[in-house]
Protein backbone atom coordinates (compact mmCIF):
# COMPACT_ATOMS: atom_id res chain seq x y z
CA UNK A 1 0.00 0.00 0.00
CA UNK A 2 1.30 3.61 -0.89
CA UNK A 3 0.94 6.44 1.47
CA UNK A 4 -1.13 8.20 -1.21
CA UNK A 5 -3.75 5.68 -0.52
CA UNK A 6 -3.80 6.43 3.00
CA UNK A 7 -4.81 9.78 2.56
CA UNK A 8 -7.43 9.07 0.69
CA UNK A 9 -9.16 7.17 3.82
CA UNK A 10 -7.50 9.88 6.59
CA UNK A 11 -5.68 7.04 8.88
CA UNK A 12 -4.61 8.16 11.82
CA UNK A 13 -0.88 7.89 12.32
CA UNK A 14 -0.04 5.88 15.37
CA UNK A 15 4.14 6.27 15.32
CA UNK A 16 6.97 6.24 12.53
CA UNK A 17 10.17 4.16 13.51
CA UNK A 18 13.40 3.97 11.63
CA UNK A 19 15.95 1.54 10.68
CA UNK A 20 18.85 2.12 12.89
CA UNK A 21 22.16 1.61 11.20
CA UNK A 22 25.18 1.39 14.03
CA UNK A 23 27.53 2.72 10.88
CA UNK A 24 25.08 5.54 9.98
CA UNK A 25 24.70 9.23 11.67
CA UNK A 26 22.67 10.66 9.17
CA UNK A 27 19.43 9.72 7.85
CA UNK A 28 17.90 6.56 7.88
CA UNK A 29 18.10 3.43 5.49
CA UNK A 30 14.16 2.61 5.79
CA UNK A 31 11.05 4.23 7.64
CA UNK A 32 7.86 2.90 8.52
CA UNK A 33 4.59 4.41 9.38
CA UNK A 34 2.02 2.86 11.14
CA UNK A 35 -1.47 4.06 11.28
CA UNK A 36 -5.14 3.16 12.89
CA UNK A 37 -6.44 -0.21 12.04
CA UNK A 38 -3.18 -2.34 11.75
CA UNK A 39 -1.99 -0.68 8.47
CA UNK A 40 1.24 0.07 7.83
CA UNK A 41 3.58 1.43 5.14
CA UNK A 42 7.41 0.74 4.26
CA UNK A 43 9.60 3.56 2.82
CA UNK A 44 13.43 2.17 1.84
CA UNK A 45 15.75 3.24 -0.74
CA UNK A 46 17.35 2.04 -3.93
CA UNK A 47 20.99 2.48 -3.36
CA UNK A 48 21.57 2.20 -7.50
CA UNK A 49 19.17 4.92 -7.82
CA UNK A 50 18.99 6.63 -4.69
CA UNK A 51 14.84 6.70 -5.42
CA UNK A 52 12.75 5.78 -2.10
CA UNK A 53 10.85 2.11 -2.69
CA UNK A 54 7.51 0.86 -0.95
CA UNK A 55 9.95 -1.79 0.93
CA UNK A 56 10.93 -1.66 4.23
CA UNK A 57 15.17 -2.91 5.29
CA UNK A 58 15.95 -6.16 6.56
CA UNK A 59 18.11 -6.95 9.00
CA UNK A 60 18.02 -3.31 11.25
CA UNK A 61 16.50 -2.50 14.97
CA UNK A 62 13.47 -0.62 14.65
CA UNK A 63 13.38 2.76 16.56
CA UNK A 64 10.84 4.83 17.60
CA UNK A 65 11.95 8.33 15.16
CA UNK A 66 9.39 10.43 17.65
CA UNK A 67 12.62 9.88 20.27
CA UNK A 68 15.13 10.90 17.97
CA UNK A 69 13.38 13.76 16.46
CA UNK A 70 10.84 15.34 18.96
CA UNK A 71 8.26 17.28 16.57
CA UNK A 72 7.82 14.05 14.34
CA UNK A 73 5.20 12.94 17.76
CA UNK A 74 3.30 16.04 17.08
CA UNK A 75 1.59 14.28 14.37
CA UNK A 76 0.83 10.97 16.64
CA UNK A 77 -2.78 10.62 16.54
CA UNK A 78 -3.58 13.01 14.06
CA UNK A 79 -5.42 11.96 10.46
CA UNK A 80 -3.26 11.47 7.11
CA UNK A 81 -5.23 14.18 4.56
CA UNK A 82 -2.59 14.80 1.94
CA UNK A 83 0.43 13.43 0.61
CA UNK A 84 2.50 13.61 -2.14
CA UNK A 85 4.78 11.77 -4.08
CA UNK A 86 7.74 13.84 -5.35
CA UNK A 87 10.25 13.79 -8.33
CA UNK A 88 13.71 15.52 -8.90
CA UNK A 89 14.02 17.49 -12.25
CA UNK A 90 15.67 14.00 -13.45
CA UNK A 91 12.41 11.86 -12.80
CA UNK A 92 13.82 9.84 -9.71
CA UNK A 93 11.12 9.34 -6.98
CA UNK A 94 13.31 11.23 -4.43
CA UNK A 95 10.44 12.13 -1.23
CA UNK A 96 7.22 12.23 -0.01
CA UNK A 97 5.89 14.83 1.82
CA UNK A 98 2.90 13.94 4.04
CA UNK A 99 0.05 16.42 6.17
CA UNK A 100 -1.26 15.65 9.71
CA UNK A 101 -4.93 17.34 10.32
CA UNK A 102 -6.28 17.11 14.28
CA UNK A 103 -9.77 17.05 14.16
CA UNK A 104 -10.58 20.53 14.22
CA UNK A 105 -9.15 20.87 10.81
CA UNK A 106 -7.26 24.01 12.01
CA UNK A 107 -4.07 22.08 13.53
CA UNK A 108 -1.45 20.84 10.59
CA UNK A 109 1.85 18.95 10.95
CA UNK A 110 3.75 18.58 7.86
CA UNK A 111 6.60 16.02 7.31
CA UNK A 112 9.05 15.45 4.17
CA UNK A 113 10.98 12.55 3.69
CA UNK A 114 13.72 12.72 0.95
CA UNK A 115 16.44 10.59 0.09
CA UNK A 116 20.15 11.55 -0.41
CA UNK A 117 23.30 9.75 -0.39
CA UNK A 118 21.30 6.52 -0.07
CA UNK A 119 19.58 7.25 3.46
CA UNK A 120 16.32 8.85 4.41
CA UNK A 121 16.24 12.51 5.79
CA UNK A 122 13.01 13.92 7.66
CA UNK A 123 12.27 17.39 7.31
CA UNK A 124 9.23 19.49 9.94
CA UNK A 125 8.34 21.59 7.07
CA UNK A 126 6.08 24.66 7.99
CA UNK A 127 4.32 27.43 7.10
CA UNK A 128 6.37 30.98 6.51
CA UNK A 129 3.67 33.04 5.25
Amino acid sequence: MKLTQLSQEARRLKCIEYAQDPEVSNGFPSVRFFFEGGVSVSLGVDTDTDELTYAEGNGYKWCDLGLRLPVITEAYGMALLWSWEMKNHQNYFDAVQLEFFDDSLKNSVTLQFKVAASMINAYAVSRIS
